[in-house]
Order: C-alpha cells, then structure tokens, then sequence
C-alpha cells in the first residue's frame, strides 16, 4: 500500500480525534486540536448535502 506524508497526518488526526467532555460525558462539541482534516471532510459532507452536485471526496 503506498501513502503519503498527508495521509499519515489524516490517519494521526483520525485516531486522536475526540469530543469534549462535560460532567464525564461526550459533548456534541469535538476538541480544538487533531481536527484539521476531520474538519474539511465534515465541510465537505455538509455543503454536499445542501447542494445537487453529487458527493466525492478525494
């Protein structure tokens, strides 16, 4: 399998992905750190969704 250098930080920031905690428990609200490429695939499911364009991502 090849892979980038981009793709390694995606991976990194998927695994250390996570929501904030209130009380002991998961908040809808994820952390502001390892976020970067979760962050522009969400913008990306959203705007698709609110458009007729059709969805692809790479």
């Amino acid at each position: 399998m090849f892979g980038t250098e981009q793709d390694k930080n995606e991976i990194k920031e998927t695994e250390n992905y996570k929501w904030k905690e209130k009380a002991g428990e998961h908040t809808e609200e994820p952390e502001d750190k390892n976020n970067h490429t979760q962050d522009s695939k969400r913008y990306a499911i959203y705007n698709d969704r609110n458009s007729n364009t059709g969805f692809a991502l790479g």
